[in-house]
């Protein structure tokens, strides 16, 4: 049977895929430098590892109005035919084979009508739900005033040189996707574009570890990336009778029952409504899927080993963190994910379940 790989992500509440080859890498949004005399679907560069990549929001490269961009918005990396390039999504999800015979090219109905169909290829369906395939081909094809923008930023670009990026205009960038950002969302996505810039020699040398940063009860907590499959909306769930209340309930995944459990008390974060948790951060631990309910997703990004903190005090409250770091005046502890969910408080007595 003829599959073919598909990046799945979401943008504005309609559901996309791309070729899955193409796919160079994923990360949060990052603060992005603006260019003058680019088409407008370009809304910006990125010092990407010291290679420059021209950034488009893929809402303006299908013809569709702009939104305001959020900090937990997605930069999907795409080369094709040697080039890099990045489009702008509001959320990823899987990698997902399709059938041929489940693509139509019949593009009449809903909101693909507002499309741009060269840029389309076909509609699929995939669990009841309709997937908008893009054309890869046609949508990073872009302008030749690009190219000269590009190679006049990197004779102003000297890497690592804060002094030269600030020659650079930063502030048509947020005035264009993110008009409402705080100081605070800046820094972060000043953050996060500073160690997309370490190369990967540097990563290594400096024995970098990537997290993600989440809140709770408005303290702030790091999950190691290697452990995170991914991040979604907590919208509908089912409760499960007769369960502890750290047992959240059940919620289906794109037909998967993950079980979702609120971390809190282990914490010794105190109790707190179920409708206040606004995501789910699915962790996977060997083969252990569950879903962590959060309030939000605060930042993607790197520390040194060195700048953890190991001494701990506090046992009881720091017994599930293995170390802390100090990041943006904000003190983050760095989850102990294994200990945490293996531990014996956290299992369900199928008996006692029974017994309720």
């Amino acid at each position: 049977m003829d599959t073919k790989p598909y990046l799945l992500f979401s943008l504005n509440d309609s559901h996309y895929g791309i070729d899955a080859n193409i796919v160079q890498e994923i990360f949060y949004l990052p603060e992005l430098i603006a260019l003058a005399e680019t088409p407008h679907d370009v809304v910006g560069i990125l010092n990407l590892r010291s290679q420059i990549v021209p950034v488009m929001h893929l809402s303006l490269r299908l013809g569709l109005p702009l939104t305001e961009c959020e900090i937990d918005d997605y930069v999907i990396i795409l080369k094709w035919q040697e080039l890099l390039i990045g489009i702008i999504v509001n959320q990823v999800q899987e990698v997902k084979e399709i059938e041929s015979q489940a693509i139509t090219n019949k593009i009449d109905y809903g909101r693909v009508k507002q499309i741009k169909l060269p840029f389309i290829t076909g509609i699929a369906q995939v669990e009841q739900q309709e997937i908008i395939l893009l054309n890869h081909e046609n949508l990073v094809r872009y302008h030749d005033e690009v190219h000269d923008s590009i190679a006049a930023v990197e004779e102003i670009i000297n890497i690592g040189s804060e002094a030269n990026l600030n020659q650079l205009n930063i502030s048509n960038f947020y005035s264009l996707c993110l008009p409402n950002a705080t100081p605070e969302i800046k820094s972060i996505l000043r953050e996060r574009a500073k160690n997309l810039r370490h190369s990967l020699i540097d990563f290594n040398k400096n024995k970098l570890s990537s997290i993600a940063v989440i809140s709770l009860n408005q303290e702030y907590f790091g999950i190691s990336l290697d452990l995170i499959e991914e991040f979604t909306e907590l919208l509908h769930y089912t409760p499960i009778p007769c369960c502890p209340n750290h047992i959240v309930g059940n919620m289906n995944l794109r037909g998967k029952i993950i079980t979702l459990i609120d971390i809190s008390q282990f914490l010794n974060l105190g109790n707190s409504s179920d409708t206040s948790r606004k995501k789910v951060a699915i962790v996977k631990l060997k083969d252990f899927v569950t879903g962590i309910v959060i309030d939000e997703v605060v930042d993607v990004t790197c520390f040194k080993d060195k700048e953890t903190k190991q001494e701990l005090e506090e046992k009881n409250k720091h017994q599930y963190l293995q170390a802390t770091i100090l990041s943006e005046e904000k003190m983050i502890g760095i989850l102990d994910i294994k200990k945490l969910i293996e531990q014996p408080n956290l299992i369900v007595n199928y008996n006692e379940q029974i017994a309720c």
